[in-house]
């Protein structure tokens, strides 16, 4: 009995065998829905797909820029960054934003334009995923844990 598979799932057969990894996904390709995607090869080669970062609760972050201002250009360079990379562990947020701090739960904290503001989020890692819990000053922040 000869199993038979979809042209995106060949696709997938056909691949080099220096790909180094595959991640789980729900990408349309070709009208099929293809369940994995290629994430990189060895030797540095650039990746075939990127499975980008989602921002939930970007409200808060656009209701935040428009009560400080300074803080725009700052906030709209983190979203481009985030939904641009993949973090798969918490030390690829450390290598990009060495002062974040990370706390229980996934919570992790950026600072914002020097340490002039707070941005709190929670990162789902395996899912690809930021949530914007909470964005202010610094003085507010320690308020809020007071």
């Amino acid at each position: 009995m000869t199993r038979r598979t979809s042209g995106a799932a060949h696709q997938f057969s056909t691949l080099p065998s220096s790909v180094r990894s595959v991640d789980f996904c729900s990408h349309i390709w070709n009208t099929s829905v293809v369940t994995k995607a290629v994430t990189g090869f060895q030797g540095g080669a650039p990746c075939l797909w990127t499975i980008c970062m989602k921002i939930i609760g970007k409200k808060k972050l656009f209701a935040f820029i428009k009560k400080h201002v300074d803080a725009r250009e700052w906030i709209e360079n983190w979203i481009k960054d985030v939904e641009g990379c993949r973090w798969r562990l918490p030390q690829d947020v450390k290598d990009r934003y060495a002062t974040a701090s990370f706390l229980a739960d996934r919570v992790v904290i950026f600072n914002v334009r020097g340490n002039h503001y707070r941005l709190e989020t929670q990162i789902a890692y395996q899912v690809g995923t930021v949530a914007v819990k909470w964005a202010g000053t610094h003085a507010e922040y320690t308020q809020r844990y007071k």
